[in-house]
């Protein structure tokens, strides 16, 4: 038996390609520009003022945020963008000394991962984990 080269992998007949942007509503974009750039350290990479839209390129590579000023933010609690970071206490008190609001202590599922949930200026959760290895 042979196989192809060209054999397809779930999803490539819908047309997608390597990158993924999260897109976020916020009251008021200078803040979040601020927050997104200084306290997290994504990368600046475009605003376009028509529109009062401004994009981010995040440390994880091909995922990109764009924030979108809008009169009234509703945060979606259902999405929960996680980073990985290889230290999740180090880089929680690294956050919490920018004033940035967590959602409870620090999660330790034994064995598997830690988790610590904070939230952005306008209520959008993200998430930190940290591996702790593979489940026995």
């Amino acid at each position: 038996m042979t196989t192809s080269a060209a054999t397809p992998t779930p999803g490539s007949s819908l047309g997608f390609v390597n990158g993924l942007t999260l897109s976020l509503s916020v009251r008021d974009l200078e803040r979040s520009k601020r927050f997104y750039g200084d306290v997290l350290g994504f990368i600046f990479s475009y605003e376009v003022k028509e529109i009062a839209w401004a994009g981010f390129r995040t440390p994880t590579g091909d995922v990109m945020l764009g924030l979108s000023e809008v009169e009234e933010v509703k945060p979606n609690m259902g999405l929960v963008p996680t980073f990985n970071v290889s230290d999740v206490d180090a880089t929680r008190a690294k956050l919490e000394v920018q004033q940035v609001s967590f959602d409870g202590p620090t999660q330790t599922l034994a064995g598997l991962v830690k988790l610590a949930t904070f939230f952005d200026p306008d209520g959008h959760p993200f998430r930190l984990s940290q591996s702790l290895g593979q489940p026995g």
